[in-house]
């Protein structure tokens, strides 16, 4: 039996054996070069990738920095810019980066160039920066082929954010109603988390905050730039108001945040009604004695959330006890005396929070019979008209009336009723109008109303003359504005709500309003939405960017006509 050998094959022998591994051999030889160099090429392109991936992450990072840290360039050749120092914003930056693959490692290169755009903008006054990433690495592998990313940050994300913004203390005086009721009031911003470092370099603050104060029609009523947070809190930044002498009223108060190189950040803004404390005295008290009646006439009360009138009486000086709450005009007929007692007077202010005005200097006056049988000549020339375009009153004018009397007592008032028919349902508007007026404005008529008037003089002996031929009047509805808020921002939606700052109340875009807030409306990035049929008047609108998280307040005046309110 024949032996094989492990050279010993089927089909092959030793010498077509040898052949064979030759030609291997050199074909193995000839594919070297090809595996050389597709290894290459796989190693240029893990690092091409890795350098891009580098210079994206750069990108997103710059992005998120403050504006005036993005620097590349030494102001000071001594110290290190931001993009290049290695421990800047936790080491995020730096002119190099390790890329280890196993037990190898190979440093990638970055250079960062930050320009001003415009070219040229003195410092704050750019509008956006340009900065460009390039990456690369030393060869090997070569070619080396560079990686550059470009972006443009713009300047409405440069300085601070105000994160939170408040005004206290306040008062709710009814639901979704607020009011500043003390003469001491504090303003405090709190500085967003992410942006201390740009109000805090170093550990010294060399931001602040600039307060002010408004009265809603635009004059200043204080100013103070703050640069020192609460020892407490390095974020917050207080401001105080003293209001002791500022009159009753809406205002506005605002904040808005520097960084250490004068980059500004939001403005926030919020409106509130104050009311400090009662109406100041009375003034000009005048009493007139008639047959079984005492007239009395004063000056309105300047106080802007006026709500009515006392009138006090008493027999002796300084005993006067409560005679008549409620009181709407300034004048009051006192038909409850008894002739020839004197009696004493005094009367207060009342604001919508019930504060009580001092009281007025005090008069005196003694009502007794009178010879005088004759009625004062009924006014001439009576008419009603609409106390101008959009406004909710009716003006009266009249000719004086005479005291015909023998003797004449004299005019004691004019008494003015109006009815909604001028049929019947008459009601007294002002039982005590000046003797000397010839005009007089019924500020309760309302918007959209039609209503019948007439008027009588009284004398003081008591005696009325006829009343005048009726006059009307219908005053125009209430007029109704559009507010329009823009949302200018470029890449975020923002969420809005509208609120009337007299009322309180919460607007819709169809106009109708709620006593709660409604769903927000979202307007997407560089869009605008209306909302159409509001009453004239100031409205806060509320506005933001996170869903609700923190809202960004500014206000619309459609006093006057429709406006637009824009965001950030």
């Amino acid at each position: 039996m024949r032996h094989r050998t492990r050279w010993d094959l089927p089909g092959l022998s030793l010498v077509e054996l040898l052949v064979t591994v030759f030609i291997a051999t050199l074909v193995f030889a000839a594919m070297v070069p090809l595996f050389v160099g597709a290894q290459k090429k796989n190693v240029a392109d893990n690092l091409r990738n890795i350098a891009l991936q580098i210079a994206q992450d750069k990108i997103e990072k710059i992005r998120q920095l403050d504006f005036d840290q993005i620097v590349a360039d030494p102001g000071d050749p001594s110290s290190v810019p931001n993009l290049y120092n290695p421990s800047f914003a936790g080491g995020q930056f730096g002119p190099t980066f390790a890329a280890v693959a196993g037990t190898t490692s190979k440093t990638i290169h970055i250079d960062y160039t930050v320009s001003d755009v415009p070219a040229g903008s003195l410092e704050g006054l750019d509008q956006c920066k340009k900065v460009v990433v390039d990456v690369w690495w030393d060869p090997p592998p070569a070619p080396v082929k560079h990686v550059i990313l470009e972006t443009l940050i713009y300047q409405q994300y440069a300085g601070p954010r105000i994160a939170v913004f408040d005004v206290s203390p306040l008062e709710e005086v009814a639901s979704n109603i607020v009011w500043v009721t003390s003469s001491s009031v504090d303003l405090t911003a709190t500085i967003a988390s992410e942006d201390l470092a740009s109000m805090n370099a170093g550990g010294t603050p060399q931001g602040f905050v600039r307060f002010s104060v408004n009265a809603y029609n635009g004059a200043r009523v204080a100013f103070g730039e703050v640069s020192t947070p609460v020892y407490a809190n390095p974020g917050q930044y207080v401001f105080t108001w003293d209001a002791s002498t500022a009159p009753d009223g809406v205002y506005v108060f605002q904040a808005v945040a520097f960084s250490l190189n004068r980059f500004q950040g939001n403005t926030v803004s919020q409106a509130y009604r104050v009311e400090k404390g009662p109406p100041a005295a009375v003034t000009n008290l005048a009493a007139a004695a008639g047959n079984g009646v005492v007239y009395l006439t004063w000056d309105t009360s300047p106080a802007g959330d006026l709500s009515h009138y006392q009138v006090w009486r008493g027999t002796a000086a300084g005993g006067e006890v409560l005679l008549a709450d409620s009181v709407a005009t300034p004048s009051y007929s006192d038909e409850t005396v008894v002739n020839d007692t004197t009696y004493y007077y005094v009367v207060k202010a009342i604001d919508e929070l019930g504060n009580a005005s001092p009281a007025s200097a005090e008069v005196s006056v003694m009502p007794q019979v009178m010879s005088d049988t004759e009625a004062p000549s009924v006014p001439g020339g009576f008419a009603a008209a609409k106390n101008g375009p959009s406004q909710p009153s009716v003006r009266l004018t009249w000719t004086a009336s005479t005291d015909t009397g023998t003797p004449a007592s004299g005019l004691a008032c004019y008494q003015i009723e109006r009815s909604p028919d001028g049929v019947g349902s008459w009601t007294v508007v002002d039982g005590n109008v000046s003797p000397t007026a010839i005009a007089y404005v019924d500020a309760s008529a309302g918007y959209d109303a039609l209503w019948y008037y007439r008027i009588r003089a009284v004398d003081l002996a008591g005696n009325a003359s006829a009343y005048s031929p009726v006059s009307s009047a219908r005053t125009d509805p209430i007029p109704t504005y559009t507010l329009t808020v823009r949302n200018s921002h470029n890449s975020s939606s923002l969420s809005v709500r509208v609120q009337s700052v007299s009322t309180g109340l919460w607007y819709r875009q169809d106009g109708t309003s709620s006593s709660s807030p409604p769903t927000p409306v979202e307007i997407k990035k560089n869009k605008a939405a209306a909302w159409s049929g509001l009453p004239a008047g100031v409205y806060t609108v509320f506005g933001s960017y996170n869903n609700g998280a923190s809202w960004i307040t500014k206000l619309g005046d459609i006093s006057g006509g429709p406006t637009t309110v824009q965001f950030p």
